[in-house]
């Protein structure tokens, strides 16, 4: 016979995906700790909500439960961004984010067992303001400047929440949190960087390839429009211009270097 739980059920046990689409992964859990899973979705529950047998699923026969959690969970999330978004800093507590839900400590805790895992979360929730995925199929440098009017336009459209996020990551060493996906994708435009100016010495081609980012980067674009007041497309232009200068720039450099090793 199976063991039995609370209420005669079968006893919790974790199965694979294929039995049930909700369980991907234990979280461990610390001493004193509820024990917590992660589904599929990235999203976190607690342990009690676990599947019980391998047909049977309390996510899916209490539908009304599942909804609720997904609620509190969206009300959690939205204080933490209304209070992100009012102090334009990481700057608040988890319980002044379980004020602004009209929930208690606990309860957020329940669902970000760290203040970390919180702004975490906040911030995958506030990245597709800042992060444009235009940049992710660029091949050449070129490919990439020419992306900027889109990804600027994307900018504009969200430009007090970008602006936030600038000035929070320049205060608070958690907001490193937002770079995480950007860091993959500079990545990928510094392998693009570099297959196009191959012979630049590798210190001139960091050097030449961090200021192409820095220039073609949010942060200046929200400069460039607060701080001097210019129009969207005139800040457009005058980044456009500054980077395609640093390429050509680059390119010359890159044909010396070459034509240097050619006379060796």
């Amino acid at each position: 016979m199976l063991p039995r739980g609370r209420l005669g059920r079968k006893a919790p046990s974790l199965h694979s995906a294929d039995d049930c689409g909700h369980v991907a992964s234990t979280i461990p859990s610390g001493p004193g700790e509820r024990a917590r899973h992660r589904s599929l979705d990235g999203s976190v529950w607690p342990m009690s909500y676990l599947c019980y047998g391998k047909h049977r699923c309390d996510m899916t026969a209490n539908t009304a439960s599942v909804r609720h959690m997904e609620a509190t969970r969206t009300a959690i999330l939205d204080a933490a961004v209304d209070l992100f978004l009012e102090r334009q800093s990481d700057g608040f507590s988890v319980q002044e984010v379980a004020d602004r839900a009209g929930l208690t400590h606990r309860t957020v805790y329940r669902y970000f067992p760290t203040r970390q895992e919180l702004l975490g979360a906040t911030a995958d929730r506030l990245a597709p303001a800042v992060v444009d995925h235009r940049f992710a199929e660029v091949s050449t440098v070129e490919e990439w400047i020419d992306a900027i009017g889109a990804h600027f336009a994307h900018t504009e459209a969200n430009l007090e929440l970008v602006r936030a996020i600038v000035a929070a990551q320049f205060t608070s060493d958690d907001m490193r949190l937002f770079g995480r996906d950007i860091r993959d994708r500079d990545a990928h435009r510094w392998d693009v960087f570099r297959r196009q100016f191959p012979h630049l010495a590798e210190r001139d081609a960091r050097r030449t390839f961090a200021t192409l980012r820095h220039v073609m980067s949010s942060t200046s674009y929200v400069l460039f429009r607060l701080r001097f007041g210019l129009s969207p497309d005139d800040a457009t232009e005058a980044i456009r211009s500054a980077a395609s200068q640093i390429v050509e720039q680059a390119a010359r450099r890159d044909r010396a270097a070459k034509q240097g090793r050619r006379k060796r």
